[in-house]
């Protein structure tokens, strides 16, 4: 079926608006973070939110200049175009908590400075992390740093890059959609497609956040399993970011996912954390 180009509405951003937007986010990101004493947890949540939405607006910005095409969720293989939002993935470009010495723990030249979102972002690494992430890599010369990155990217919006046509991961179904345009976002829409999470640092590695959309029936059931971890490190709540450029702040509250650690991937029967994120995943063709 030929796709017909969608008219501007209303309610779009003009590109300067959003060049604007970002400019002002990213100033917000230099100096909020001056702030500290009793405000000092509210602060950080705050910028996490800025850093998401920069992250956002890129984003948008990208599908704007790229005929509304999104960069995958993840991919590994060398030439993948239009590439990974991330930058490379696979080995050695993904962070892994227990190998700390792993390139992509520490090395963001290599990694996020090739996102295809890295110049629409500012080109600073300061918006690929939120201020609250303490965990660490080790570079060769064994200098402990931040790690580059602590979000990752819905896997049913843009896709496993490596795996066409129809560029699913982890799902056991394959009848669930795997936006590749925003136009392509009507149900549940824009405003309630999660885009960007806040990853716990115990499940982060590559760019996508894996979410099983098998058994999802409209309603908590028991088929939910959790494969990554949300974070929870703003007291039990997570940033999260939608495919209409918003951003909230989002409260958990199933166990695995406030207490930050998973043994592997685990049933969690009507978690109302893991059908959440359902529900503003992706939907049946």
């Amino acid at each position: 079926m030929t796709r017909q180009p969608h008219p501007p509405t209303g309610d779009g951003f003009t590109r300067i608006e959003l060049l604007v937007v970002v400019v002002v986010v990213l100033l917000l990101l230099v100096f909020a973070p001056a702030y500290s004493g009793p405000r000092g947890d509210s602060t950080r949540v705050a910028s996490c939110m800025y850093n998401q939405k920069v992250l956002m607006l890129a984003w948008l910005m990208y599908t704007s200049d790229h005929q509304d095409v999104l960069p995958y969720a993840f991919g590994a293989k060398p030439g993948t175009s239009p590439g990974c939002w991330s930058g490379p993935g696979g080995m050695p470009w993904d962070m892994e908590l227990t190998m700390r010495t792993q390139q992509g723990n520490w090395d963001w030249t290599n990694t996020i400075a090739k996102s295809p979102l890295w110049r629409y972002a500012g080109a600073t690494p300061a918006a690929w992390r939120c201020p609250a992430d303490h965990s660490t890599g080790t570079t060769p010369s064994g200098r402990s740093v931040p790690r580059p990155r602590s979000y990752s990217m819905d896997g049913w919006v843009g896709g496993n890059g490596d795996n066409p046509p129809g560029y699913t991961d982890w799902s056991r179904e394959t009848n669930w959609l795997v936006y590749r345009r925003i136009s392509d976002m009507t149900n549940p829409g824009p405003a309630k497609t999660w885009v960007l999470i806040d990853e716990s640092d115990e499940t982060i590695n590559d760019g996508l956040f894996a979410l099983q959309m098998t058994g999802y029936t409209g309603a908590p059931n028991g088929t939910e399993e959790i494969i990554d971890l949300p974070s929870a490190r703003h007291h039990g709540a997570g940033v999260v970011g939608f495919a209409d450029g918003h951003v909230e702040r989002h409260q958990w509250r199933d166990q695995y996912v406030l207490k930050g650690q998973i043994p592997g991937i685990v049933p969690s029967p009507r978690s109302p954390d893991v059908f959440w994120l359902q529900d503003h995943a992706t939907r049946h063709p």
